[in-house]
């Protein structure tokens, strides 16, 4: 596969993690503002006189806040499901991240599907309870402490259960972080002189954390009244986007500019075996290097200026940080 065609790849890809990161800023901002007009709303039922009618009003609101959740969801998903497309479009490919980025894709696939079919069910279940609710309501009223209790008890065994099963897509994309961190690692280390490498590495580095603390912060709130649980989300949320802008505006960079550096061979997968040199190589170049050469043979080899310590070619640039021969990190 060219390399023009790997870039443009890498462009796509990051457009789509810009996209996701513009998109989630966005409905976050609409969902608190929603909030906020929503608890406004609750403020207003509560002040009626009508007991019943106060329990049936907040019921409907709490109804309206699951359904704009669901809506909302849906277009993150959608958001979602673009930049995992990319991801699964580099590794449809023939290049040298094809496997890695299969790996990451099929980990965000699945982790996709699972917390797909895990928020329908939770959706469902919260709207059956809360019209169940409705219909209790003259009965709710009349309960004692102790039947309200159970009542409560009993919902809240309902909701314990949802977010526990909801545990295993994010365990599911923390690994896919972690396959995709090893790629990050990779493209830097192949890459050290181009800056955007290692924007692409410092992104990703954040979405890993992120999804660790949002796997963290699921645990948590399987103990009841954890302390900042709600700052903990949130905290997971910022380092996720700053992660998805970062690494996204890496790759975008990097799609525009990784033809003009070229990478040192010593660090790349594909020339570890096939380009090792042998034995006699390696003792000629060390007999050859400045280092073993002594008098005039190293007032000759220093004369033009910086040379490789391994194979003894003179560097045609002099603020070089490796050989343009062999690739050796030059002292």
């Amino acid at each position: 596969m060219a390399i023009d065609e790997v870039n443009l790849n890498f462009g796509k890809l990051g457009k789509s993690m810009k996209n996701y990161a513009l998109g989630t800023i966005i409905i976050y901002i609409v969902s608190i503002v929603v909030g906020i007009f929503s608890g406004i709303a609750m403020v207003g039922i509560t002040m009626t006189s009508d007991p019943e009618q106060t329990i049936y009003n907040m019921i409907e609101t709490f109804k309206f806040i699951i359904v704009f959740s669901g809506a909302i969801t849906v277009i993150i998903y959608f958001l979602y499901w673009k930049y995992i497309k990319e991801i699964s479009n580099i590794s449809k490919n023939n290049n040298q991240y094809s496997e890695t980025f299969h790996k990451i894709s099929l980990f965000f696939i699945i982790g996709l599907i699972a917390q797909i079919i895990i928020d329908i069910i939770a959706i469902i279940i919260s709207y059956q309870n809360l019209t169940e609710l409705q219909h209790m309501i003259p009965i709710i009223i009349s309960m004692d402490e102790a039947e309200m209790n159970q009542l409560i008890s009993q919902m809240g065994a309902t909701v314990l259960n949802v977010k526990l099963i909801k545990l295993i897509p994010f365990a599911i994309f923390l690994y896919g972080y972690i396959s995709f961190k090893k790629f990050g690692n990779q493209l830097k280390l192949s890459n050290l002189e181009n800056p955007n490498s290692i924007n692409i590495d410092t992104g990703i580095k954040f979405l890993l954390w992120g999804s660790i603390i949002n796997l963290v912060s699921g645990l948590l709130d399987l103990i009841p009244n954890v302390p900042l649980i709600v700052f903990i989300n949130i905290v997971s949320i910022i380092i996720t986007i700053i992660g998805l802008y970062k690494a996204g505006n890496g790759f975008l960079l990097y799609s525009q500019t990784g033809h003009l550096y070229k990478s040192p061979e010593i660090y790349s997968s594909q020339y570890s075996t096939q380009n090792t040199p042998s034995q006699e190589q390696i003792g000629y170049s060390i007999q050859n290097s400045p280092k073993n050469l002594s008098g005039e043979d190293r007032l000759k080899t220093n004369i033009f200026g910086k040379s490789c310590h391994i194979c003894g070619t003179n560097q045609v640039d002099q603020n070089a940080k490796y050989c343009m021969n062999c690739g050796t990190l030059l002292e």
